[in-house]
């Protein structure tokens, strides 16, 4: 069935690409213009929501489950190799542990395409709607929605800090991890179109798979939004990552069971390659020191916000004090990306009623 797996490979590398593109938009809508913000992250979320995901699907339809999700690691490389860059205003650097890591995730991903390339079934409606209510694939869907409202939990009593956004990232990836209802639903499509024999399209089973991929593909979008607009890309994407291809790769395993006709040593090869793949990212994870979007320290803006209440330094804001009382939060929060007007000490003392960037 899987004689074309490069042609998936390609289509799964180009898909990570795209998703570094798309969230590298909605990472810049914090620190865009007023009049790019919107268009910068309309079209991230549609590359990330629409176009990634048809590629995706597209890759899933050529090359099993268990070949494909570990690729999607090669978005953190695209993220890491170019954040520096394109991202330039969140102050990352590249190190040895970068790079240490790529050869880590390049290496486990390429491994994992060997060792996980085993026999495999043709999957037809009955023997899909059996794989998914077996025992150990109920007890997964259990296992991953106590994960997902724990995470959940986490980030409502978390306001900021890395834990908060583990849990963003994590629900995300979980979320998104779910491939096998994708690949379901273009599996039975597949067969349906080359068969020109639709009758598994009489059940409910297909528009339940894909309506379960479009529901779980926004929400892990909505969470990854949430957490590029607060924390540093490379950070986020990382554990988005890591969380997807970790479920990706126990989705394949134990709900479709593409690993069941493999024989121990390739079962344990393919597993490794994973472990290397996650070490990867963990790596390029703890590279990173200041997770959060912070500009400013809230100290360097008390010392400042003297400054801008002076009448003779911007009548506006003299009139707003006037008025009421000033509200330190409006100058100083926390996970601000974009400018805040304070003055630069680095630069000449500004005219008097101007304000420096």
């Amino acid at each position: 069935m899987y004689q074309l797996i490069p042609l998936g490979i390609l289509l799964e590398v180009t898909a990570a690409g795209l998703g570094t593109i798309s969230k590298q938009l909605i990472a810049w809508t914090e620190n865009a213009s007023p009049k790019l913000k919107k268009c910068t992250l309309t079209l991230g979320i549609f590359l990330n929501v629409i176009v990634g995901p048809i590629v995706d699907a597209s890759a899933y339809a050529f090359a099993p489950q268990t070949v494909i999700a570990p690729f999607a690691s090669l978005d953190v490389l695209f993220n890491a190799a170019s954040a520096p860059c394109t991202l330039g205003w969140q102050a990352e650097r590249l190190t040895w542990k970068h790079f240490l890591a790529a050869f880590l995730v390049a290496g486990g991903a390429a491994s994992s395409a060997f060792f996980g390339n085993t026999p495999q079934s043709d999957i037809t409606y009955e023997s899909l709607l059996d794989q998914l209510l077996q025992p150990w694939s109920i007890a997964y869907y259990i296992a991953e929605a106590i994960v997902a409202l724990l995470a959940m939990a986490t980030i409502r009593l978390q306001s900021q800090g890395r834990l908060q956004g583990m849990a963003l990232g994590g629900v995300a990836g979980l979320l998104m991890g779910n491939v096998f209802l994708l690949k379901g639903f273009v599996t039975l499509f597949r067969n349906a179109f080359e068969e020109d024999d639709w009758d598994a399209f009489k059940h409910v089973l297909p528009y339940m798979l894909l309506v379960g991929a479009l529901i779980t593909s926004a929400l892990a979008t909505y969470f990854m939004q949430w957490g590029l607009r607060k924390y540093k890309g490379v950070y986020m994407v990382t554990i988005f990552e890591g969380i997807h291809i970790s479920s990706g790769c126990l989705s394949g395993d134990i709900v479709l069971g593409e690993m069941a006709n493999s024989s121990w040593q390739r079962w344990f090869g393919y597993w490794v390659s994973v472990s290397f793949i996650l070490a990867g990212i963990s790596l390029i994870n703890f590279a990173s020191d200041n997770v959060e979007l912070q500009l400013h320290h809230m100290s360097y803006i008390q010392s400042r916000l003297s400054v801008l209440e002076s009448p003779s330094r911007s009548p506006h804001l003299a009139a707003s004090v006037a008025s009421g009382p000033m509200s330190l939060e409006k100058y100083a929060t926390p996970i601000t990306a974009s400018a805040i007007l304070v003055e630069d000490p680095s630069r000449p003392a500004s005219a008097p009623g101007s304000i420096s960037w």
